[in-house]
């Protein structure tokens, strides 16, 4: 089994771009991202997912993805969505 590699991407376009590249050749990637808290650039964990989402040809109903805490998606959300308990 290969090792996968690490990358950091600033923001969804970055990301969206090396999908677009790779998506059908890479066997995963292992995604970096910084804290909000932090002062260097990174994309959110929730666009990460949204972008990669699109790029399967699969839509989050943006209703069913709106959480209390300020539209935030949490693995658990995405499992509601999807129906994977």
């Amino acid at each position: 089994m290969q090792e996968k590699e690490s990358f950091y991407f600033k923001n969804d376009t970055e990301w969206r771009n090396w999908l677009s590249k790779n998506h059908s050749t890479s066997e995963g990637i292992y995604l970096i991202f910084y804290k909000v808290s932090n002062k260097e650039a990174s994309m959110r964990w929730e666009e990460a997912v949204k972008v990669a989402l699109v790029m399967v040809g699969l839509t989050l109903p943006l209703k069913a993805c709106e959480m209390e805490s300020g539209g935030n998606i949490s693995a658990n959300e995405i499992q509601k969505v999807f129906g994977v308990h």
